[in-house]
């Protein structure tokens, strides 16, 4: 998952940069997920660890954590998936986009043209520094009942699952009502580059009749070991990445100051029904800022919207994110600014605005955007939606709410195929609590084992549904 979340200092107008590279997918988006779960219930620290038995679906992911994708690497995470699928007789292609940069692709054909399901995942993974970890990060030790390594929750985890899920159909002896894909893709972490989009400019026959995509990027509230709130990721803002260039410092600063003025204010600039949507689901569980996330435009008629973080309202707003400082370059001088727009935004609408502030001499460079044309939110009422929503109370009770959930800084592959118009879900078929989160992309990666086998059926479970795929007796 990509990150691109600055940290931003709003009382004096001063914005701090922090890690807006590319380093991506979302993560498993300590921005957003480690947010949004930290306004749910405190962990009361009651959790004993247990003891979970090492299946072999278990010793799958072990090794797959095992083998070190890490971004540039992935070929051999390739060839474990692809031998995987060769040695269960299902025919598999490994699709090399650059020397040593490799996808996996194979597709089971349904009863019916149209309505395909993909199962998408990356096999690459972010750097980890062993010497800051309790266990070495490419070996996969289980303790605590936990398997700690890099990827086990971005995103090789889910990928297992999806792997399994795929196998299960396979070995039903049952033709599904629609083709079924599993995708697992190249170069995520680095801007996906080599990865997705590249397929679909090379082999658009891979995404022929697909209408669904599963892939990384929800999160789960998890409070004393109840799973109480589903969230699937159904879209996420425009971040573009931009660079002023001018030879004189004094044109910068006046540039910056007038870039301020995109500063946020408590009002909603425009709100996307799939945001209200997102916004309606969460006010339940938000200890503050319930009652108005329930009602925003109520809300904002009282004058009460300055008492809702931050974070939501940059859902309802465009606005600029701009570099504390001038810098000098070689030759002149440079000034950062991060745009954070609507999905529906035109990018084009905007750049144009600021090239007409552009001192004289100055340039402008694009350096990184979400996504080129304006973006859509994967709705929340279709056929593969309703039956997520139905196996989630299934696995976890009538309890657990299903609800969408809108990305404010990170962003997945889903940024790709929701311009192709199919509509993609990012979800953990799995518990992770707030404090697990906070490995991904960090140290201490881990996944909870019962957890995860959990998820293996419920994946399983989910594809089955959809797919009308009968369970074995």
């Amino acid at each position: 998952m990509t990150n691109h979340r600055p940290v931003k200092k709003l009382g004096n107008k001063d914005f701090i940069l922090t890690a807006f590279g590319v380093v991506v997918v979302a993560a498993l988006m300590i921005g957003a997920a480690v947010y949004l779960n930290s306004q749910a219930p405190a962990d009361d620290g009651s959790y004993v660890p247990g003891e979970t038995a090492i299946t072999p679906d278990i010793e799958l992911l072990r090794d797959y954590v095992r083998i070190d994708t890490t971004a540039g690497k992935e070929i051999d995470g390739a060839r474990f998936l692809f031998e995987y699928l060769e040695r269960q007789s299902i025919p598999a292609e490994m699709i090399e986009s650059a020397p040593g940069r490799a996808n996996v692709y194979a597709r089971i054909e349904g009863r019916e043209p149209g309505g395909a399901l993909m199962l998408l995942s990356h096999i690459d993974v972010v750097r980890a520094d062993p010497e800051k970890w309790s266990y070495p990060p490419f070996e996969a030790e289980v303790a605590l009942d936990r398997v700690w390594g890099r990827g086990t929750l971005d995103m090789k985890g889910t990928a297992i699952t999806q792997l399994l899920a795929f196998v299960d159909v396979a070995e039903s002896g049952q033709q599904p009502a629609h083709d079924l894909i599993f995708l697992a893709t190249a170069d995520e972490e680095s801007g996906s580059a080599l990865g997705v989009p590249w397929l679909i400019a090379n082999r658009p026959d891979i995404f022929e009749g697909t209408r669904f995509v599963i892939t990384e990027g929800g999160l789960t509230e998890t409070v004393r070991e109840k799973l109480v709130y589903f969230a699937v990721e159904t879209g996420s803002k425009n971040i573009v990445r931009l660079r002023v260039n001018s030879p004189r410092r004094e044109d910068l600063e006046r540039f910056r100051a007038q870039m301020l003025e995109w500063d946020i204010e408590p009002k909603i600039e425009r709100l996307l029904p799939g945001v209200d949507e997102y916004f309606r689901a969460i006010a339940p569980r938000r200890t503050k800022g319930g009652e108005i996330l329930a009602d925003v435009r109520k809300a904002e008629s009282e004058g009460r919207l300055d008492q809702l973080g931050e974070n939501y309202l940059e859902l309802m707003q465009n606005h600029a994110i701009v570099r504390d400082e001038v810098e000098p370059v070689d030759g002149g001088y440079t000034l950062r600014i991060y745009l954070s727009l609507l999905p529906d935004e035109d990018p084009a609408e905007p750049l144009a605005r600021i090239r007409e502030l552009l001192p004289r001499d100055a340039e402008m460079l694009v350096e990184f955007m979400t996504f080129p044309q304006p973006s859509r939110l994967s709705p929340t009422d279709t056929p593969l939606f309703r039956e997520l929503e139905e196996e989630v109370k299934e696995t976890w009770g009538e309890q657990t709410r299903v609800g969408p959930h809108v990305m404010l800084a990170q962003t997945t592959d889903c940024r790709f195929l929701r311009s192709e118009e199919i509509d993609c879900y990012g979800l953990w078929p799995f518990q992770v609590t707030f404090f697990e989160s906070q490995g991904i992309h960090g140290v201490d990666e881990r996944l909870k084992l019962s957890w995860f086998v959990e998820g293996v059926e419920f994946m399983k479970d989910l594809v089955r549904r959809y797919l009308e795929i009968e369970a074995p007796k």
